[in-house]
């Protein structure tokens, strides 16, 4: 369930602790945090070093990464770089992006892209549906 105040405040930590995530491949799974309109899709990440070090591109928006917890390391198009908790990381739309924890505990990261990457919402995915779920108001 996604965690949402009137205040806009959330606690990411209670968050980041929770249930609900939905596993993307071997290695990583994710959870949506609803806000208040579409103009931003945000998500807790979870990897494990069991994550492809591959990367993928948003076509329609930029994102930005921040590290909560665990060392790892960040693909782009540039190679990999290390990471640890407290790292930024910024990428463009159309950018080569992907992270895996380099260490047997996972790297958890915090997750913001915007405007909403409604490349992802092809017919061969549900994120549609995941996003609506999350409290997101995505029309057809």
């Amino acid at each position: 369930m996604a965690t949402q105040t009137e205040e806009r405040i959330i606690a990411l930590k209670e968050f980041q602790k929770s249930e609900g995530y939905q596993q993307i491949n071997p290695g990583y799974s994710n959870k949506y945090i609803s806000l208040p309109d579409d103009k931003l899709l945000c998500k807790v990440c979870v990897v494990t070093k069991d994550n492809p070090p591959t990367g993928h591109r948003h076509t329609t928006s930029d994102s930005i990464h921040v590290i909560l917890e665990g060392e790892g390391e960040a693909i782009t198009d540039s190679g990999r770089r290390p990471m640890k908790a407290g790292d930024l990381i910024y990428t463009k739309a159309d950018e080569l992006h992907g992270f895996r924890s380099t260490t047997d505990k996972p790297l958890w990261f915090l997750s913001i892209e915007g405007p909403m990457p409604l490349d992802l919402l092809g017919p061969d995915r549900d994120l549609r549906g995941v996003l609506n779920a999350a409290g997101h108001r995505i029309s057809d």
